[in-house]
């Protein structure tokens, strides 16, 4: 044979070569072993995990009846005598002791910070006080001085269409007093109007010396016909208004011997007969006060309205003082009148 014919011969011969079918082996793969191992494993704790809670469970409840049956037996053992008695109740209350003593202590430095406080307090509460009293003082006498030229005649008839200055010239010459229209610079009725009662007249007169000398002569009031039942007085603040009247209430009550009006002063002569000027109310019970006989102004009993003056600042009490401007015209615990 030839060498190219050998090769020719076997290239040209078909290969009787059938493919081989794979069997299904019996034996698993890998990866199936690894899944089978997987969920082998994944059942075994589960069934365990089972086992345990279904053993706790079984243990709690065994443990929950012997609790409920007997609580007491799973407390400690405490055993108590009585010198620790004694010792545990001095330790609680020298603690109680001890608190108690703190709370004490910073009430006391509160209630030291409150006093002081209210002792400032106070003390500037008086002040103001003083202060307050002063200025009224000064205000009452401002207003007193602007009323010094005033006088108030009560009792005085009223008519329609009256002419208040010429009924003041009228009576003021009926008792003697020589005036003319240009010495009274203002009249006219004051007071609130009451039914079956007459309003006071209240003048200005510019001339103090004529005021003086008019108020001298009003006493001859009472001994001229028609005239006896007016009153010629000085115009008083409301404050000095009061302690007039409160001046001849004492008088009355013999708790002082006499009392006048002057330039707006009330003068008062005690029982230790000296003489006072008297424009605050204080003053005249101090000097009232003297008296061993004194009775509280609250306890008499005064009806006379005629001896009450009205004070231009709405006072409803209109009367009559019965002492006048000059220290001769008394109003005296003796005789009760004017002399």
């Amino acid at each position: 044979m030839k060498g190219g014919d050998s090769d020719e011969t076997y290239s040209t011969t078909p290969l009787n070569i059938k493919k081989r079918r794979r069997r299904k082996s019996s034996r698993p793969s890998p990866s199936s072993q690894v899944e089978d191992k997987r969920q082998r494993t994944n059942s075994e704790i589960s069934s365990e995990s089972d086992t345990v809670s279904e053993s706790e469970q079984s243990d709690c409840n065994s443990r929950g009846k012997v609790e409920m049956s007997n609580p007491s037996d799973l407390l400690p053992k405490v055993s108590l005598t009585e010198i620790d008695i004694v010792r545990i109740a001095e330790t609680v209350k020298q603690l109680l002791k001890d608190d108690i003593d703190k709370t004490v202590e910073r009430v006391k430095k509160n209630n030291a910070k409150m006093e002081s406080t209210l002792k400032i307090k106070t003390n500037q509460l008086n002040e103001l006080h003083v202060k307050n009293t002063k200025l009224q003082e000064k205000v009452d006498d401002l207003e007193q001085h602007s009323r010094k030229g005033l006088l108030r005649l009560s009792g005085v008839p009223f008519s329609r269409g009256e002419n208040t200055t010429e009924k003041v010239i009228d009576i003021v010459k009926r008792i003697g007093v020589n005036i003319k229209v240009d010495d009274i610079s203002v009249s006219h009725r004051t007071g609130k109007f009451k039914e079956n009662k007459t309003r006071q007249i209240i003048a200005r007169f510019p001339k103090h010396d004529l005021k003086v000398e008019i108020l001298k002569s009003a006493k001859k009031l009472r001994e001229i016909p028609g005239l006896h039942d007016i009153c010629i007085n000085q115009d008083l603040t409301k404050t000095r208004d009061e302690i007039a009247f409160k001046a001849r209430a004492y008088v009355r009550n013999h708790d002082s011997k006499a009392t006048w009006v002057v330039d707006g002063k009330i003068m008062i002569i005690g029982n230790d007969n000296k003489k006072h000027a008297v424009t605050r109310m204080y003053d005249l019970n101090d000097y009232v006060f003297q008296s061993d006989n004194f009775t509280e102004i609250n306890e008499i009993e005064d009806n006379q309205e005629t001896e009450m003056q009205y004070a231009s600042n709405g006072h409803d009490r209109v009367s009559e003082q019965p002492a006048s401007d000059v220290p001769v015209q008394l109003y005296t615990s003796a005789l009760g009148t004017n002399k």
